[in-house]
C-alpha cells in the first residue's frame, strides 16, 4: 500500500519519502491471494459503490500495467454452493459497473463433482504481488520521491507545523529526523506500533490471518481459476492456476500479532479439506509450499 501511495502523490508533484523497515514488498505485499478483484462479492452485500470503485481500479491497473493479467473464473453453481439465480442477477449487474460480459450457464461436464450443477464464467484479475510493488516504488523513485529500504520508524511527534518521524538506518544503526506536513502509515498489520494511543484508537484495529497453499500445476485439471464454497463451513475459498503452479485458499482467522505467519497445522487441514471438494488431488499429494499473511480490518 505503502508504495501505491508513494507513487500516486509523485506523481501528483507532492515531495514524498517512503520508509520500509525491510526489503520492499516483504511483508503482507508479498503474501496476498495475488488477485485485483473487482468486487463481485460486495454485490451480495449491497455495497454497489464499492463494487464500481474497484472496478475502476482493477480496469485502470490492466491497462496501465504488465504486473495484473485478466484471469478466467469459474463460479460454481450447485447444491450448497452458490445459487443459479443470484449469480445471473449478479453478474449482470457486475458487467454493467465494468466487470465485462458474463457468458452463459454451462452444465457441469464432470469437470467438478457431482452437487455442482454447472457454473458461470467471469472475468477478474491476478497479480504478481511482489512485482507490482516493486513496479510502484520504481515510478515513485523516477517521479522524485526518496525511496529508502532497511529504514525503521521509532515514532513519530506532532509538532505546532506537521509532524517530525525519528527513523533509524537499520544497517548502520544511525537516527535521523524528518519533518512533514503529513505522513500516512502504511504499515498494514504494524500500524499500531507506530502511532501513540492519542491519535489512533488501537482497539479499533484488528488483524486477519489468510494462509494459502501451493502445488504443482499438475493437481488440478482445469484451465481456469475457481470460485466457490466450502464443504465444510460455506466459506468462499478459490483456486488459481499460476504458470507451473496452482494456489488454493484461503482463511480468514482473527490474530493478536503480526508475526503471526506460521502455517498451524488445522489451518492447513481445513484449507486442504475444502479444495479437495475442486480436485481430489489436493488431498493425495502434498502441497510445495505454502505462506500466511496478515491484513488489518
Amino acid at each position: 500500500m505503502g508504495a501505491g501511495v508513494a507513487n500516486a502523490l509523485s506523481q501528483a508533484g507532492i515531495s514524498v519519502i517512503l520508509v520500509d523497515k525491510g526489503d520492499f514488498a516483504s511483508g503482507t505485499s508479498s503474501k496476498s491471494s495475488k488477485l485485483i478483484h473487482g468486487g463481485l462479492r460486495y454485490l451480495a452485500q449491497g455495497r454497489i459503490g464499492l463494487t464500481r470503485s474497484l472496478l475502476n481500479e482493477r480496469n485502470y491497473l490492466v491497462k496501465h500495467t504488465r504486473a495484473v493479467k485478466e484471469e478466467a473464473f469459474d463460479i460454481l453453481v450447485g447444491r450448497n454452493q452458490f445459487g443459479k439465480l443470484s449469480i445471473r442477477l449478479g453478474l449482470i449487474l457486475y458487467g454493467l459497473l465494468g466487470g465485462g460480459k458474463p457468458s452463459r450457464f454451462k452444465k457441469n461436464d464432470g469437470l467438478y463433482p457431482d452437487e455442482v450443477d454447472g457454473y458461470f464464467t467471469y472475468a477478474d484479475c491476478v497479480t504478481d504481488d511482489s512485482y507490482l510493488t516493486i513496479l510502484n516504488v520504481v515510478s515513485a523513485h523516477q517521479n522524485g520521491a526518496i525511496c529508502l529500504n532497511y529504514v525503521s520508524c521509532l515514532g513519530m511527534e506532532k509538532k505546532e507545523k506537521g509532524i517530525t518521524a525519528k527513523l533509524q538506518d537499520i544497517l548502520t544503526g544511525d537516527v535521523f529526523d524528518v519533518d512533514s506536513s503529513i505522513i500516512i502509515n502504511c504499515a498494514g498489520a504494524w500500524i499500531t506500533s507506530l502511532l501513540p494511543e492519542a491519535l489512533l484508537d488501537s482497539k479499533s484495529i484488528r488483524m486477519s490471518k489468510g494462509i494459502h497453499l501451493i502445488y504443482s500445476r499438475n493437481a488440478f485439471s482445469g484451465d481456469h481459476a475457481v470460485a466457490f464454497k466450502s464443504p465444510i463451513d460455506g466459506r468462499q475459498m478459490f483456486v488459481i492456476p499460476r504458470e507451473k503452479v496452482v494456489i488454493i485458499g484461503t482463511t480468514d482467522t482473527f490474530t493478536d500479532s503480526p508475526s503471526d505467519l506460521t502455517v498451524k497445522p488445522d489451518e492447513r487441514d481445513y484449507v486442504i479439506k475444502s479444495c479437495s471438494f475442486v480436485s481430489r488431488l489436493f488431498s493425495s499429494v502434498s502441497p510445495i509450499g505454502e505462506y500466511a499473511g496478515i491484513r488489518t480490518l
